[in-house]
């Protein structure tokens, strides 16, 4: 009698696959080399506002200006009370320089190894968000609240280290300017959002310390204003909602979707971009397509469920196993 697979049964057949390791490697390769030139574009472009000191100084005092209107300009008091303790700041200070990359490398990687058919959802969110991000780096350079001195801020990363921005920012190997919105918050998010939407535990809310540390690290080291993290959230938000209603779209094939109970066994999303149904009259590749494709793959599935359910969750993808 045939079974219906869960998720984790999925998992575990595809880490015992003796063909997984070569396979993911070859896209590894793939994913570093894509990944590597986005970052290169990214560096690049970013560097063509790293001398408009003057626009950035006058965006500077907009932001301060909408932030006091607003009645939310408090990143100097908050930088206050961080001061009072060298071992709260050195914390943040350290935070901000060694956390933010690495946690976010590292986490990919865990996404790829071990959800994988998530990964590629979350990597367009980064990909999405980051070259949003640089449009408005390079539309609206803007020098952040540590360059304010008139304003009483105070560069916490050149007090008390480490030292990683040079104070001529011509010659800074980082654009200085590129404050708009902190990528440093956007990455977090998404890491801890996605991190959330994988585990869907209580327990995996503690994820959200992260981008909460961010927060607090990113203005009390006096990097980046409330703003600039308030418009990192709005894309990362409308990245994850255009991706989405994209996903959505992918999946109709002309199937009509239905609500499923919680419990119901799945198997992953990414299944789904090669549904089809047994139906001539209905748009999508042929079943046999997708079974060549699912043996190619070396999916252990064969079989689609009477109806063909789909569910808008990427993890309730209803399927059977011979």
């Amino acid at each position: 009698m045939n079974r219906q697979l869960t998720v984790d049964e999925y998992e575990r057949r595809e880490r015992s696959d003796p063909s997984r390791t070569p396979r993911l490697g070859r896209r590894l390769v793939l994913e570093l080399f894509v990944m590597g030139a986005v970052f290169a574009v990214y560096r690049q472009i970013r560097f063509l506002t790293r001398n408009d000191t003057d626009a950035a100084m006058e965006n500077a005092e907009r932001v301060v200006d909408f932030e006091r209107y607003f009645h939310f300009f408090s990143e100097r008091s908050v930088q206050d009370v961080v001061m009072h303790s060298h071992t709260l700041v050195a914390f943040l200070n350290r935070y901000y320089v060694t956390v933010h990359f690495p946690f976010t490398v590292a986490f990919l990687l865990w996404v790829f190894f071990r959800h994988h058919y998530a990964y590629q959802r979350i990597r367009n969110c980064f990909v999405a968000v980051t070259v949003a991000a640089l449009a408005i780096h390079v539309a609206f350079p803007l020098a952040p609240p540590r360059m304010l001195s008139d304003a009483g801020f105070v560069d916490t990363l050149q007090e008390f280290g480490p030292r990683i921005y040079s104070t001529d920012t011509s010659e800074s190997i980082a654009n200085q300017f590129a404050a708009m919105p902190s990528l440093h918050f956007g990455w977090a998010f998404i890491v801890a959002g996605a991190y959330v939407s994988i585990r869907r535990t209580r327990r995996s809310l503690w994820m959200m310390v992260h981008p909460a540390i961010t927060l607090l690290a990113i203005v009390a080291t006096a990097n980046h204003y409330w703003l600039d993290a308030a418009v990192a959230g709005v894309l990362v938000v409308a990245a994850a909602a255009l991706l989405s209603a994209r996903r959505e779209r992918q999946v109709e094939f002309g199937i009509p979707a239905v609500a499923l109970p919680h419990w119901t066994p799945a198997v992953p999303y990414g299944w789904s971009s090669s549904l089809a149904s047994n139906d001539p009259h209905q748009a999508g590749p042929s079943s046999d397509d997708w079974f060549a494709q699912l043996e190619a793959d070396r999916y252990d599935v064969v079989r689609v469920t009477p109806g063909h359910l789909v569910a808008d969750d990427e993890r309730m993808l209803v399927a059977q196993a011979t």
